[in-house]
C-alpha cells in the first residue's frame, strides 16, 4: 500500500466518478510494479518524462482514459486505455509497438 496515500492526496479532487477512482487505482498499481507515466493522450509530446504522479489532464476526456507509460528498466512504451462502457469499464494495458 506504499505510496497509495500520498497520490491520493495529490488526486481525491479530480476523483469525480467512480470510473476515475479505478483509473486512479489502476495507475497506483501500475506504478508499485515499476511503470511511470509520461503523460496523457495517445501522443508523445516534448513534455514527456516519467513519473509516479497522474498527470493534471488524466481525466479530462470522460468518454476515454487513454495514459502512457514506460517501466523504469526499459523504454519500451506501453498505453493504459479506459473506456466507459453502459455502466462497465474496460481497461486495457498494451504495447503499441506489438
Amino acid at each position: 500500500m506504499a505510496g497509495l496515500e500520498p497520490l491520493y492526496t495529490c488526486n481525491r479532487d479530480r476523483i469525480i466518478c467512480a470510473d476515475d477512482a479505478v483509473v486512479f487505482l489502476v495507475h497506483w498499481v501500475l506504478t508499485t510494479a515499476g511503470y511511470r507515466c509520461i503523460g496523457s493522450g495517445n501522443q508523445a509530446r516534448s513534455s514527456d518524462e516519467r513519473s509516479e504522479l497522474l498527470p493534471s489532464d488524466w481525466n479530462s476526456n470522460n468518454e476515454v482514459y487513454t495514459l502512457r507509460y514506460k517501466h523504469t528498466d526499459t523504454d519500451t512504451p506501453y498505453m493504459l486505455i479506459c473506456i466507459p462502457i453502459e455502466g462497465d469499464l474496460l481497461v486495457n494495458f498494451v504495447s503499441p509497438s506489438t
